[in-house]
């Protein structure tokens, strides 16, 4: 139905990458932003088997991130947060709109991991 067109185009724009760079289970993804494009990214990365985590200014969006598969919930405004996560993650998903703090993202990588820009 032409009802599910939005969410058929938001979801080839996330699993896209995630489809590309996701190597096998237990990988650990980390999606930046949980709008339109970030909710389907969680979802699909946990499907694929892999360890989620969702970075996020809206620490309201919690719950709905923890049901929708998300293991850790990052509040991405908290320096001490973003800290914890260093060399944790082996692909970042951009889903935000807005410009992020590319140099803190790139301390969330592990050695060899990737950034997908997708919004």
């Amino acid at each position: 139905p032409l009802s599910a067109v939005p969410f058929m185009c938001a979801g080839m724009t996330v699993y896209a990458p995630l489809r590309e760079h996701v190597t096998g289970p237990d990988m650990r993804v980390g999606i930046i932003s949980v709008g339109a494009l970030g909710h389907l990214a969680v979802q699909f990365a946990r499907v694929m088997g892999c360890q989620v985590s969702v970075f996020s200014t809206s620490p309201w969006k919690e719950p709905d991130c923890r049901q929708w598969g998300a293991d850790r919930f990052v509040l991405s405004t908290d320096a001490a947060q973003m800290e914890a996560q260093a060399n944790t993650c082996d692909l970042l998903v951009d889903c935000c709109h807005e410009a992020i703090d590319i140099k803190a993202y790139m301390n969330i990588l592990r050695a060899g991991g990737k950034l997908a820009f997708v919004s």
